[in-house]
């Protein structure tokens, strides 16, 4: 009796285990297809893509790995939305900073804030965001993130 109880346990480990290596690679797969978008200049939909996969995906392993990705993919892709005022074209280095954070990167965090809007250079752009206030990332990104100062970040 013990012995089965101990096979039927090992089975379990054993099935969650390939769970678990089954999503990873599920998830590695379905982001290599998204950074194969990305490499055909379908920024737009690589990011929303791969933003989808948290309904499919919501273990946090998995969604440190989205997030990731989705961050990798503004810093990587950010020569893309160059605007006339630098304020605004850091933007996105706001939104990169949002996912790094949110997939728990502090050293994502810390490349995307050198790039955030700062004081010292306010003076480039009128009327200048509130600090706190939603703005709106336009280019291939398409999403809103809320403005704030580099000098504020943590």
């Amino acid at each position: 009796m013990k012995t089965l109880l101990i096979i039927i346990s090992f089975l379990f480990c054993a099935n969650e285990y390939l769970f678990a290596q089954n999503t990873s690679n599920q998830l590695d797969s379905l982001l290599s297809l998204s950074k194969k978008l990305a490499a055909e200049g379908r920024l737009k939909q690589a990011k929303d893509r791969t933003l989808t996969l948290l309904t499919i995906f919501p273990d946090s392993l998995s969604r440190a790995k989205i997030y990731n990705f989705v961050g990798n993919l503004c810093m990587n892709y950010s020569a893309y939305c160059i605007f006339y005022h630098q304020i605004e074209s850091s933007f996105i280095y706001l939104f990169a900073y949002d996912m790094y954070e949110k997939a728990g990167n502090k050293l994502g965090m810390e490349g995307a804030k050198r790039y955030c809007p700062s004081r010292a250079n306010s003076f480039i752009c009128a009327p200048l965001p509130t600090d706190g206030s939603q703005v709106k990332i336009g280019c291939w990104i398409q999403d809103n993130t809320v403005f704030r100062w580099r000098e504020d970040m943590r």
